[in-house]
């Protein structure tokens, strides 16, 4: 079946606030700085310390397995949305070992090459030559998919039900030379500021949320998605929506310091990062239920990142761009994070696939995630002094 052409928004990959910089990666910029083994670092403020801010790497605690051997060398992790990364740029200089585009979805080309895309690839497992460019699984084999009939200047897309289908099928089922990605990323995702329609698209019952949703109960491949930039918006307007609000996805927000600058701490829900309670719908009455569903599973960094920039033509793959909010970044850090624990039941339990299933990755994730000072599940102690809850995670920070 065929359904009709949608526009949708990718995951705002935006700079909230000023563009403080764009520029070179050179080894002038680079002096006297310690990028913690060249991971991805947060913006240091100013042109002058440009690469200088927060080692993310380690700050997410992946230096602890990179020192045990893993890199996510044995793992493969595919980007899915509208537009290709750019492999020539120095972030990804022979990092990608696959490009796909099925179901109508624009081919590889000039046109079809995305600054959002090589940016959350970048994230996931980029390394190159410059300083500042090692993702999250720098070791694993990084896929780009593309899953856009059409490209808009303004970051959004249209998709057809084919392209998207066979995109997602093609990494997480079928594969490519024998091989399907152990973890996919998606940074995109569709709101609406229309209360009525961010309902339906907060319930987790669009064709899109339920199309991946079953795929990943079939395959068990963990799919990660951003949770949504609509945080700042109110009531249930802030809530996640998308693919993201479906079930058997892990769903991403975003921590910052609020404030437009690179923080040390990330210690608290970036203020664009979606939140709050979704609905559920119930298929077989046609009714929703409000309030009834955490969709954020967990949090990561997602302010003052310094990403790729493409500049115009694509004529020089030596360009950086600072700070680049959104939870569009911080979905990719999850992706690597995933892509490591694959890598590490790899090595460990290679004949025992229940060891890459999308429930055990998920699992360790979500249980190895710091709790916030304010983190909260709504308990309470009734009468009889029973220790209540309703929900399982924080609505703002999932697990944290």
């Amino acid at each position: 079946m065929i359904f009709k052409t949608r526009i949708r928004a990718i995951g705002l990959a935006v700079a909230f606030g000023t563009l403080v910089s764009v520029g070179k990666a050179s080894s002038t910029d680079l002096v006297g700085v310690d990028f913690g083994e060249d991971n991805i670092v947060s913006y240091g403020g100013s042109d002058s310390t440009f690469f200088s801010g927060v080692d993310l790497n380690s700050f997410v605690g992946a230096n602890t397995l990179y020192g045990l051997g893993y890199t996510g060398s044995r793992a493969v992790a595919a980007n899915i949305e509208g537009g290709f990364a750019w492999g020539s740029h120095e972030a990804l200089d022979g990092r990608l070992s696959q490009t796909y585009a099925g179901g109508g979805a624009l081919s590889l080309s000039s046109s079809s090459i995305m600054q959002h895309a090589t940016q959350t690839t970048t994230v996931i497992g980029g390394v190159g030559t410059s300083d500042v460019s090692r993702g999250i699984a720098n070791g694993a084999g990084l896929w780009s998919f593309n899953i856009a009939t059409a490209l808009a200047t303004n970051g959004s897309f249209s998709t057809s039900y084919n392209s998207l289908y066979q995109g997602y099928k093609t990494a997480m089922q079928t594969g490519i030379g024998g091989r399907t990605a152990d973890v996919i990323n998606s940074s995109w995702g569709f709101t609406s500021t229309n209360t009525t329609t961010m309902r339906t698209y907060a319930s987790g019952a669009t064709y899109e949320a339920v199309m991946v949703d079953a795929l990943v109960n079939t395959t068990n491949r963990l799919a990660v998605f951003s949770a949504g930039n609509n945080g700042n918006r109110s009531g249930t307007l802030a809530q996640v929506g998308g693919i993201s609000a479906g079930f058997n996805t892990l769903s991403v927000g975003a921590t910052g310091i609020n404030s437009g600058e690179a923080s040390s701490s990330y210690n608290a829900r970036a203020y664009f990062s979606a939140n709050g309670l979704n609905p559920y719908y119930n298929p077989v009455t046609g009714a929703f239920v409000n309030n009834a569903r955490v969709r954020v599973d967990i949090v990561a960094p997602g302010q003052g990142f310094v990403l790729p920039y493409l500049p115009a033509g694509l004529t020089d793959p030596t360009y950086w761009t600072a700070p680049m909010d959104g939870t569009s970044f911080s979905a990719p850090m999850v992706a690597g994070a995933g892509a490591l624990l694959a890598d590490v039941a790899y090595d460990k339990y290679a004949a025992n696939s229940n060891s890459r299933d999308n429930r055990v990755l998920t699992a360790v994730l979500l249980n190895s995630a710091d709790k916030f000072s304010d983190w909260t599940n709504a308990a309470y102690t009734t009468s009889a002094g029973v220790y209540t809850t309703n929900q399982a995670l924080d609505a703002r920070y999932g697990a944290g």
